[in-house]
This record gives structure tokens, C-alpha cells and sequence, in this order.
């Protein structure tokens, strides 16, 4: 597109987002993420707005796996779960939707809602009868996209699903909140804990990283050329780099960076510290 049709078609395109016009034709996506970035620069769009627009654009191409709750982080209650440690999770993670499991993760047999257990509060262990308030899951793949997910959620007037790998297992779990948060960003309410920034520069020049960070985080972070694997996260490369959950204190070398295990389990990794081969200066906090 010409420059000096670019502030035009650009006014011409925000009344579209509100509704005021017809969508202009003969432009393409790439047209429009160029002049959502002119638009920012100009001061047309405050970085909110500019974030925003984007991730319309994105919400249609992203899959349910990159947004989805892990496996390893769902909250679920097997079936047989008293109304006393119902309560107890209620109070402690102040979820509004439960998934509810018989004997493994992968058979997750229905959702609760949170607020229908309040009909059962004060009342004697007896009277509670999960069945009378379990509602029937919903299943979709990891491969489907969320402006499909969004659709379907309308027609089954749910907020929640259940994710499946291509074994039929449980792969995690998806909420309108993720989906909103895609376009709009973090949502947090009084439940969410503050998420610690996932870098964690030390005063000898390492680097504490989370080991659940994306790895496009990991990279830009580090300034590594963008590379796509099978992996999503740190551990994941982690996992193909070594083909083994490593032990603490395990070192290996990826590019040009050292890895040391910092925090690990049998089953996975949580911290990892970076030794990068020029060390990053940590700023000095002011005195006083």
C-alpha cells in the first residue's frame, strides 16, 4: 500500500472495528497487522488497542493446545470426594468449575459447578449427592482452533472443556477465560496468585528460568534465532535435548548457553538455571 493512503484507509478501518463501515476490500491480513503497527507508532492507538486487534487476528490461528490448562496443572476431584474437602477446595483455589475424575485423570466424568454446592452447605455428609449436581463434559482436541472452540461453547452454553490428545487421554483443560484472555490479555480476579516474571537475572550474571516458559519467550529473551521443534516450553527442549527427565545439577550446553537443572522431581522439571557465555549485568537497586 502507498504511504499516503495508508492514514486514510487506517481511519477507514477503525470505523469497520466499530462497526461504522464495511469491511474495505482487496486488503490482506498482512495489510491490515501493517497499519495496526503504523497506528500504534502514530499514536493512534494506545498499546492496549494495538495488543487488542492483534490478537483478534491471532485468536483465529492459534490451537487449543497452546492456550489450554496442562495436565500436570488441572484441578479435578475424584467422584467419591466428601462434601467436607469439597469445601476445603472451594476456599482454597476459588475455582468456579471443577472437573471430576473416576479413578484417573483420563476418565474425567463430569464438571461441578462450584455455586451448586452451596445448596448442600451446613447440611450432614448424608444428604450429598454429587450425581444430582454433575454436569456432562465436553471433549474437543488439541488441534482445534479457538474461534471454533468459541463456537462451540455457544451452542453447548458452557465455559469449560475438556482437552484430549489423539489417544483419548487427558490432555488439559480450556475456559472461556482463556479464550478471552487471547484477545484481551490477563484477566485476574482475587483468586489469582501474582505470576512471577519467569527470568530471574542473578547478581553473577546467571539466570533462573522457569521451565514452563514458551520457548519463543526463551529465545527472544536470550536473543537465539527462533527455532520450531515439537516442544512448546523449556522442558520440552529439555526433554528432546536429553531424551530423559535430567536430575538436579545435570549440566548440558545448547547453543551458546550453559543449562543446569536447578529444581527437578522424577517426573518434571521446574527451574532452570542459565549460564549464558556473556553473563547479563543485573541492574544496581538504588540506596537508600
Amino acid at each position: 500500500m502507498k504511504e499516503v493512503s495508508r492514514v486514510g484507509w487506517f481511519q477507514n478501518f477503525l470505523k469497520t472495528l466499530k462497526g461504522q463501515d464495511e469491511p474495505p476490500s482487496s486488503v490482506t491480513e498482512e495489510d491490515i497487522q501493517e497499519l495496526i503497527d503504523i497506528g500504534e507508532k502514530e499514536g493512534l492507538l494506545n498499546e492496549d488497542e494495538h495488543d487488542m486487534i492483534t490478537g483478534v487476528f491471532e485468536f483465529k490461528k492459534t490451537m487449543v493446545k497452546e492456550v489450554m490448562v496442562p495436565r500436570t496443572e488441572i484441578v479435578a476431584m475424584p467422584k467419591d470426594t466428601p462434601l467436607s474437602d469439597w469445601i476445603m477446595l472451594v476456599v482454597k483455589e476459588g475455582h468456579s468449575r471443577v472437573p471430576v475424575f473416576e479413578e484417573t485423570l483420563d476418565n474425567i466424568v463430569g464438571i461441578v459447578h462450584v455455586k451448586d454446592l452451596f445448596r448442600f452447605w451446613g447440611k450432614p455428609e448424608s444428604e450429598f449427592s454429587l450425581d444430582t449436581i454433575l454436569h456432562s463434559p465436553h471433549f474437543i482436541p488439541e488441534t482445534r482452533r479457538l474461534e471454533e472452540l468459541l463456537k462451540d461453547f455457544k451452542i453447548w452454553r458452557v465455559h469449560i472443556a475438556v482437552v484430549v490428545d489423539e489417544y483419548g487421554g487427558t490432555a488439559g483443560i480450556v475456559t472461556i477465560e482463556d479464550l478471552i484472555e487471547e484477545i484481551f490479555g490477563e484477566i485476574e480476579d482475587e483468586f489469582d496468585e501474582v505470576e512471577q516474571d519467569p527470568f530471574q537475572p542473578q547478581e553473577d550474571g546467571t539466570v533462573l528460568v522457569d521451565a514452563g516458559v514458551e520457548i519463543d519467550a526463551f529465545q527472544e529473551y536470550f536473543g537465539l534465532p527462533e527455532e520450531k521443534g515439537k516442544y512448546e516450553t523449556l522442558s520440552g527442549l529439555i526433554f528432546e535435548l536429553t531424551g530423559k527427565v535430567p536430575l538436579p545439577k545435570e549440566k548440558f550446553t545448547y547453543k551458546n548457553l550453559t543449562l543446569v537443572i536447578e529444581e527437578a522431581d522424577p517426573k518434571q522439571i521446574h527451574t532452570v538455571r542459565v549460564i549464558p557465555s556473556q553473563p547479563r549485568e543485573v541492574p544496581k537497586q538504588p540506596e537508600g
